[in-house]
């Protein structure tokens, strides 16, 4: 996680260089509800991941230090459940605050599904696939961040500039395809 940031804040990356993209619709029971408790949605997953892993590793070295001096293998595998479910619901508590902050960054719901198309983007991710994929629009108050797919066969990079050609609901990303400026 650390070496994760550093990369971050030496420009490397972007913060959603390591995000994965998790479709909720289809999750049900538990992992869906463990899921949408911690915002996974709404926040990128390196977000979390990072808050749970600093309150866990917290924990663990609190319970090592106070109650496991002993360092006994036992008594801190019989922690680590506790410690795990500790670690998500403190960072459902101090995430909920920044979670509207990243909503705001992904853009007006209301503008994403008609407005958008038509318009030009650049590609965020890595790569544009027919499965996975990220563009930036550019709008009047902060960019847009949204999901997108292509068309089979074709491959768009970082950088490179799309078209946003239909919103595909039941993907709930948007088909884009390269933009030529000739």
């Amino acid at each position: 996680t650390v070496l994760y940031w550093l990369v971050v804040i030496m420009g490397a990356i972007d913060i959603d260089g390591l995000d994965i993209d998790i479709d909720l619709d289809g999750l049900d029971g538990i992992s869906g509800t463990l899921l949408s408790f911690v915002y996974i949605k709404e926040l990128p997953f390196t977000i979390f991941i990072s808050c749970w892993s600093a309150i866990c590793w917290f924990f663990a070295m609190t319970f090592t230090y106070y109650i496991n001096p002993e360092r006994s293998l036992f008594l801190g595998l019989c922690a680590l459940p506790v410690i795990v479910i500790i670690g998500i619901i403190a960072s459902r508590f101090i995430l909920y605050p920044i979670r509207h902050f990243f909503a705001s960054l992904k853009g007006d719901e209301h503008e994403k599904d008609n407005n958008l198309i038509g318009r030009i983007a650049s590609v965020e991710t890595t790569t544009i696939n027919s499965t996975f994929g990220r563009v930036q629009v550019e709008s009047t108050s902060s960019p847009i961040l949204v999901g997108a797919v292509c068309e089979d066969g074709t491959t768009l990079n970082r950088g490179d500039k799309v078209v946003i050609i239909e919103y595909q609901e039941d993907k709930d990303k948007f088909l884009v395809s390269p933009f030529n400026e000739n």
